[in-house]
């Protein structure tokens, strides 16, 4: 959990200065940071499965992770592609934090409900 909760957060602040805006160098920096802080979080919540809905649902679970894994490949960057195409190139940095907040609110919300399913 305080991987993904790491990881996150580093998100958010590599997203944070791709909205400052500042310079050349600040814009890389923080695509580079939100990139690097935002790959172990898929393998992060596949791994930590089990703590969140027990071992007997394991299996049906990581198959629907991966399932909406594939799922959001195609329709998160398409959304961005047609937001980018509507508003502009400055809409990506808030589109990102608002994906990003609602990954942050789902992996609370389930995480608050983990201690009932470790007994199966």
């Amino acid at each position: 959990r305080k991987l993904i909760y790491l990881s996150i957060s580093l998100t958010l602040f590599g997203v944070a200065l791709l909205l400052a805006d500042s310079s050349q160098i600040i814009t890389i920096l923080g695509v580079t940071l939100a990139g690097f802080a935002i790959a172990p979080i898929f393998p992060g919540l596949v791994s930590s499965t089990t703590s969140r809905v027990g071992f007997r649902h394991q299996a049906n679970t990581i198959g629907m992770q991966i399932a909406a894994a594939g799922l959001g490949v195609a329709v998160v960057p398409s959304i961005a592609g047609v937001l980018a195409r509507i508003f502009g190139l400055e809409v990506i940095p808030l589109y990102l934090l608002s994906t990003l907040a609602l990954l942050l609110l789902v992996f609370i919300i389930s995480n608050s409900h983990s201690g009932e399913y470790t007994q199966d």
